[in-house]
């Protein structure tokens, strides 16, 4: 039998999961329904019932949430509030969720980053390539 502070623990990690589940709906919209379906026969599957969870925990009970969750990569973007509204003001005007615009400024930066590490990676086989060349028309 459960004794009141497990059961007022597994009250408090559901609460949790319930919150991240709402944060993640109210940011990218709702769950799929085919991503619930196959996490629930998933779960079925490993004899596991549908709120236990393989990943984080609140203290030491499993927060509960799909687990459709665990494969994508979470975290927290701790934002100044100038940069919350600049982010919010943005998402806005373009019609979508601040996630979608904050994962596309991540996607073109690390872009970007690509593009100046290849841009340098040429400059340098053809400085190597053409260093004679180079030299001659320094003199």
């Amino acid at each position: 039998m459960e004794s009141a502070s497990e059961a007022a623990e597994r009250a408090a990690s559901t609460a949790a999961g319930l919150h991240a589940v709402a944060e993640y709906e109210a940011e990218v919209g709702p769950i799929p329904v085919e991503a619930d379906e196959r996490a629930r026969a998933a779960l079925a599957a490993a004899g596991l019932p549908d709120d236990e969870t393989q990943g984080p925990r609140f203290g030491s009970a499993p927060i509960p949430v799909p687990i459709w969750y665990h494969p994508q990569m979470a975290m927290t973007l701790r934002l100044t509030e100038e940069q919350t509204e600049a982010l919010r003001r943005r998402a806005e005007t373009e019609g979508r969720s601040m996630q979608q615009v904050a994962l596309t400024a991540i996607d073109d930066y690390l872009l970007r980053a690509a593009d100046d590490a290849e841009t340098d990676e040429i400059a340098e086989r053809g400085a190597r390539r053409f260093a004679d060349l180079l030299r001659r028309l320094a003199e």
